[in-house]
């Protein structure tokens, strides 16, 4: 009884956090780092240290740019690296 109250008392403050950690659906057998946010957008993104998940795989960002609709990661392998 008490393992379950710590655990459910982990995912509580988890989920109180802030939302840091986000579920996304990945396909069968692909491994995704579930702090990653979502592709957006509009939003600006910068490397060294951003990635992000777009269709349930993991993007590195190579060049600083905005991303507009028709930029999507494998769309552009100039902007994103397939991590």
């Amino acid at each position: 009884m008490k393992i379950r109250h710590t655990a459910i008392s982990l995912l509580t403050g988890l989920a109180l956090a802030g939302g840091a950690y986000v579920a996304t659906a990945a396909p069968a057998g692909a491994a995704v780092h579930a702090s990653y946010e979502e592709w957006t957008p509009g939003k600006h993104y910068k490397p060294p240290f951003c990635r992000i998940v777009y269709g349930g795989v993991e993007y590195e960002c190579v060049v600083e740019h905005t991303a507009w609709p028709g930029f999507e990661p494998p769309n552009v392998p100039a902007l994103w690296r397939r991590v």
